[in-house]
């Protein structure tokens, strides 16, 4: 299923190039924490499924610049802050993966033009989808909760104490390096062996990579970044809807007693075609590898 990010927004923070990228680190966690809690409230609100899809990404965002600035920031403090990172995110449970399934049995097969599977299944699934929800929003009002989003702060609070002064323009390239370190080990382990969880690996690499150079090469190479950006994300596209079927077809497995019938409309007309398709050759990452050198010239 192809995810609606038109509501989706990132941190709008002004900084200069020079400023320090300990800085600029604790700047964008902090907004990102705050996206977080206010996607939290609309959960709460209206079980807003965009407001989910938000609270993820921006997780999944902070996790990014975890990762990317592991040279720049104490590893101590950022391992803690994935942790309590992680731990806010895993809260979310399958609660996303229950939305994405049910939107895709609910749209029309193409072949058939009739509805790929009978109401009763969809019932199901959608009971299982409210429980789910009904326990995360349980999950969110225990202190246990809230101390996650304490421990992070006081974690942004030893970060802003850091004596490292080096400017976000001359980290740039440093980070760069790192994300494209996760990539190219994460294609080296796929031409070795084409098997899912290695396609798995290369997806959460290729997204953290763009969240990396939307959140700060847009700062510091705006217009390059854009034109990377549009490449980037025309590529993961595939790789995001294979993940999203896999999801699908391992919660009818585990969760509903879904019929072969079922089954072969995700495993024949989608999963086998979105596989094809997957940007897995050398060629792409050559292409990657000369779009990102453009970034740090």
């Amino acid at each position: 299923m192809n995810k609606d990010t038109s509501k989706r927004q990132e941190p709008s923070l002004n900084f200069s190039k020079e400023v320090g990228a300990p800085t600029v680190f604790c700047s964008l966690i902090t907004a990102l924490i705050n996206s977080v809690q206010r996607a939290l409230s609309d959960i709460a609100k209206d079980q807003d499924i965009e407001a989910l899809h938000q609270y993820r990404v921006n997780l999944r965002q902070i996790e990014a610049l975890i990762i990317v600035f592991h040279n720049i920031v104490p590893k101590k403090i950022l391992l803690k802050m994935k942790t309590e990172s992680k731990a806010l995110f895993a809260a979310s449970g399958q609660l996303r993966d229950f939305d994405l399934l049910v939107s895709k049995l609910l749209i029309t097969n193409p072949k058939s033009k009739k509805k790929c599977l009978d109401i009763t299944l969809i019932e199901e699934i959608t009971a299982k989808r409210q429980a789910e929800f009904e326990r995360f929003l349980l999950t969110t009002k225990n202190s246990e909760y809230s101390d996650h989003f304490v421990r992070l702060q006081c974690c942004l609070s030893k970060v802003e104490q850091c004596s490292s002064h080096v400017s976000l323009q001359n980290c740039w390239p440093i980070l760069m390096k790192q994300s494209m370190h996760n990539v190219h080990k994460a294609y080296q382990r796929l031409w070795k062996k084409k098997d899912d969880s290695h396609i798995h690996k290369l997806r959460k690499s290729l997204k953290q990579l763009r969240y990396c150079i939307e959140l700060i090469g847009l700062i510091v190479k705006p217009r390059k970044a854009r034109l990377v950006l549009s490449w980037l994300k025309s590529q993961q596209e595939s790789l995001g809807n294979y993940n999203d079927l896999q999801v699908q077809l391992g919660l009818l497995t585990v969760h509903c007693q879904a019929s072969k019938t079922v089954k072969r409309v995700f495993e024949s007309s989608d999963l086998s075609h979105v596989r094809q398709s997957l940007p897995l050759s050398k060629s792409e990452w050559k292409i990657l590898k000369k779009n990102i050198k453009s970034l740090t010239r």
